[in-house]
């Protein structure tokens, strides 16, 4: 602006919307146009709570004024910028202001949903509970009554898996160190190959809000490990002191499961994946107590070729890990006649590494 002094109510506006972005840059324009309009008109800003620009008062008369709430700045028409009024878009006469304005319930809403941890918002879909048993149920829909891990809320839709019945891992053994020898070779009870490793993410989901939309292959399992697991359809997981959290999901159909975008939360964590070689309860019920015990290991015991450390707040590796495991698996058809898929709980137990 080569003349400041001459220039018009828009003109105003259009560059104190620019000069808000910064209160050293509202001062700077305040100062050089003299806080006056070419109508003779005077402009005063406004703050709120921590220095916060809100929006100008102009002065019209001796005991007239009209607010311009400062909104979100976007491009005009015209390529320059202009404010979006926070309420009418017609400035709004005021008598003289007596108290500082307070920013809009908006803003304040928007600031405590971004800063509230997830763990301390309601999960969206809990089970019921009967006392301190949760009530879930079988494919049948037939209830069923059971002690979970306290850190633990199962979803509504989670069922009880019927044929895959959970086996004891512990004592873990050194073995489960090794991926390929424990799990995708013969040496196994079975004598066949339980499971194949595809990837693995470390810091997984640790951008934004660490939410996701993970995909569930066909014949396939997928695990995240981390301080909190937070996933539709299974559940939520949180960790503590010395104690981090796993899900473990295998789906034993040829259906890929895609969750919802940004639906999937997890905390400092990791995500692997890889296939399943047998779908069949026995190899399932194998491969199972065995991706378990592998990861169970690894976040115990860290792995020092890569430098990875199990996932809680101790340098030597957490001393617990609560394990929930579940299956996906077609249990019929709808009503319509398209295949029903349910996630079942297989595993909810919290596993003492040291």
């Amino acid at each position: 602006m080569e003349n400041p002094k001459k220039f018009t109510r828009r003109d105003f506006l259009k560059f104190a919307a620019k000069a808000a972005a910064t209160t050293t840059g509202t001062a700077a324009f305040l100062a050089g146009c003299g806080g006056e309009s070419g109508g003779g008109s005077k402009f005063e800003a406004v703050y709120g709570e921590g220095g916060k620009l809100v929006g100008f008062i102009e002065k019209v008369g001796p005991k007239k004024n009209v607010f311009y709430p400062i909104g979100e700045v976007v491009p005009s028409e015209a390529g320059g910028v202009q404010t979006t009024p926070t309420a009418a878009e017609t400035p709004t006469p005021t008598e003289e202001p007596t108290a500082t304005p307070t920013p809009t319930t908006t803003a304040t809403a928007e600031q405590t949903a971004t800063e509230t941890p997830i763990e301390k918002i309601e999960y969206e879909n809990p089970a019921q509970k009967n006392g301190e048993k949760w009530i879930l149920h079988d494919s049948d829909n037939n209830p069923i009554e059971l002690e979970l891990p306290e850190n633990f809320i199962p979803d509504a839709d989670l069922r009880i898996s019927t044929d895959v019945s959970p086996e004891n891992v512990l004592p873990i053994p050194k073995e489960a160190a090794d991926f390929q020898s424990y799990l995708n070779s013969v040496n196994n009870p079975l004598n066949q190959p339980l499971a194949g490793y595809m990837y693995g993410t470390n810091d997984y989901n640790q951008y934004g809000e660490r939410t996701s939309g993970p995909q569930l292959p066909i014949y396939s399992w997928l695990i995240h490990t981390g301080e909190i697991v937070h996933i539709p359809g299974i559940g939520r997981v949180t960790g503590s002191p010395g104690r981090a959290v796993a899900v473990l999901i295998i789906n034993r159909t040829n259906n890929v499961y895609q969750w919802s975008p940004e639906t999937v939360y997890v905390k400092s964590g990791f995500q692997g994946a890889g296939r399943i070689w047998n779908g069949e309860a026995p190899y399932v019920a194998e491969a199972e107590r065995r991706l378990v015990q592998h990861y169970g290991y690894i976040l115990g015991n860290g792995h020092p070729e890569s430098g990875f450390i199990g996932q809680c707040d101790l340098v030597d590796n957490c001393r617990r890990v609560t394990f929930i495991t579940a299956e996906r698996i077609q249990w019929g058809n709808n009503p319509d006649g398209t295949p029903r898929y349910q996630f079942r709980l297989i595993r909810a137990e919290d596993i003492k590494l040291k």
